[in-house]
């Protein structure tokens, strides 16, 4: 990728417990996050929803399986070549890349 002209570091690899709960409270109420086994205290209001697993059990992400790769001065802004480049690489490579999946479409994510 870096030769293509990107800038693609690694963003996010393992995740703990109180970080999955942070990201499976983005957009969704107390009695959402409580119904899933989530304290009332990680629901939170602002940005969008980033991931359905309530748990770093149930995430990839949880076993390090996985990880997100965005562009350094783009963050998630990235262009759509960077986000084709990046799907390029991981199937190059024998990876699953999030951006092929019909739902949910999750480009940074291999």
């Amino acid at each position: 990728m870096e030769a293509e002209g990107h800038d693609p570091p690694v963003f996010e690899a393992v995740r703990i417990d109180r970080r999955q709960w942070w990201i499976y409270g983005k957009r969704r109420t107390v009695k959402e996050c409580v119904a899933a086994g989530v304290a009332a205290a990680w629901a939170w209001a602002m940005g969008k929803r980033a991931s359905s697993a309530s748990s770093h059990l149930v995430s990839v992400h949880g076993h390090g399986l996985a990880v997100d790769i965005i562009s350094k001065s783009k963050m998630w802004d990235a262009t759509p070549e960077f986000w084709e480049s990046l799907g390029r690489a991981a199937k190059r490579d024998g990876l699953t890349w999030g951006g092929g999946w019909k739902s949910p479409v999750d480009p940074p994510h291999i």
